[in-house]
């Protein structure tokens, strides 16, 4: 075979790979929970807010256990929310202000199990109101997983200490994952995600079967989260294009491509699965 053939059934290939990595439709998937996980952020953030004045957390506690998981050009923007509606908000909600807050932010979940069931390829069988219980559910799994990072991110330092100190081989072992943030933060997001391609579509499936798209979208979410903040300081323009929305826009974009990575990791499993079968 020349050369030329070569070079033929190579792009044959590449384009029939993108065509179907581009049937899966990630780019509208990614917009619309995008969307729904902006409008959720708000009621999100006020239950966790009425929620850390029963723990021993406070909002700074909660703005550092996020750094890293978002673009550093975002934390000013999130500090502000999060101050803000900690001043404008009560301490405690009420029951019922509590589970429209619940049933509001479980609106972004909702999207992206609509999303991964398209990628799956499985129909939703189960009911609206079904699946928005079950979003719900999901919801309050992560806030306490939230609440779970907050602890170990402040009681980091004390169970290094404790580590350390310690002969054991385990907990010396313990002690130098704690030191590396960016591997914490990754084997984290890579359980959050096998927990997400596991239970969120309308199937059964194995977590090993999850592990290689989880561990590859929990990585190009760090990844990119790094690049993004590098770009947004030194070379973006978006203060000239936005003004004062600048962040708001910055926000937008980040979480947009962060969902995309997200599903894509889904896509990578669907390919995986398709070349065992």
């Amino acid at each position: 075979m020349s050369f030329r053939d070569r070079t033929r059934a190579l792009y044959r290939r590449i384009r029939r790979f993108a065509q179907r990595i581009a049937s899966y439709h990630v780019s509208l998937y990614a917009a619309n929970a995008s969307f729904y996980i902006i409008l959720s952020v708000f009621p999100a953030v006020i239950l966790i807010l009425s929620l850390l004045p029963h723990t021993v957390f406070s909002t700074t506690d909660l703005i550092r256990t996020l750094e890293g998981v978002i673009p550093s050009i975002l934390e000013p923007l999130l500090d502000y929310v999060i101050r803000d509606l900690s001043a404008s908000s009560t301490v405690t909600l009420a029951s019922v202000s509590a589970l429209v807050a619940v049933w509001s932010s479980s609106r972004g979940v909702y999207c992206i199990q609509i999303g991964l069931n398209a990628i799956c390829g499985v129909r939703e069988s189960r009911s609206f109101l079904h699946m928005r219980l079950i979003s719900m559910l999901y919801m309050i799994f992560l806030l306490a997983a939230l609440l779970l990072t907050l602890a170990i991110h402040m009681f980091g330092q004390q169970l290094l200490a404790f580590f350390l100190s310690s002969s054991l081989p385990f907990l010396q072992f313990l002690a130098k994952i704690l030191q590396f943030r960016g591997l914490l933060l990754l084997i984290v997001l890579s359980l959050l995600f096998i927990a997400i391609f596991c239970v969120f579509p309308n199937r059964r499936c194995a977590p090993r079967r999850t592990f290689p798209g989880a561990v590859g979208a929990a990585l190009g979410w760090l990844v990119f989260t790094e690049i993004f903040s590098y770009y947004v300081k030194n070379f973006s323009a978006y203060s000239a294009f936005y003004g004062s929305l600048s962040a708001a826009a910055a926000a937008m974009l980040w979480l947009y491509i962060c969902i995309s990575i997200l599903f894509y990791g889904c896509v990578f499993n669907q390919l995986l699965e398709r070349r065992r079968l």
